[in-house]
């Protein structure tokens, strides 16, 4: 499925998202990224202070990889928990030395503004699944 209709599909796209992980397999040609997904927000309490997002688990999977590249960070911030990202699709823009685009390939980036950097994976297909349920994400939240 193309990246941009699996981010339409999702309740906030890969804006404010967490890359908790990354397993490229060049053996297999394949990438697979474990996102934490913004699916809401826990109501405000009246008098109390507003209360975090609801993140949900996820795993953005490409086949027929061409590359994965991951631009060196800018900063040495990295949080624990993961690396905060959003989701930089629109004109393929890189800053190095990338290949062009092979053919059949789509482009795929992410901006980790904790890094002032991106990731760039180019890759033939994609495909997107929930690692949790939408009822276990609310309670973890809840529980948080």
């Amino acid at each position: 499925m193309p990246i941009p209709e699996i981010e339409a599909s999702l309740p906030h796209g890969f804006h404010d998202a967490v890359l908790v992980r990354i397993d490229v397999d060049y053996a297999a040609s394949t990438a697979t990224l474990t996102l934490q997904l913004w699916i809401g927000l826990l109501d405000q309490q009246p008098g109390q202070p507003g209360r975090g997002p609801v993140m949900r688990r996820a795993a953005l999977e490409f086949g027929g990889l061409a590359y994965c590249a991951i631009e060196p960070p800018q900063t040495s911030v990295s949080p624990a928990g993961g690396l905060n990202v959003d989701g930089a699709n629109g004109p393929r823009v890189t800053t190095g030395n990338a290949p062009a685009l092979p053919d059949g390939c789509s482009f795929f980036s992410l901006y980790a503004g904790d890094w002032n950097s991106s990731i760039d994976i180019a890759a033939r297909e994609a495909r997107f699944q929930w690692l949790e349920s939408e009822a276990s994400a609310w309670s973890n939240a809840q529980g948080a």
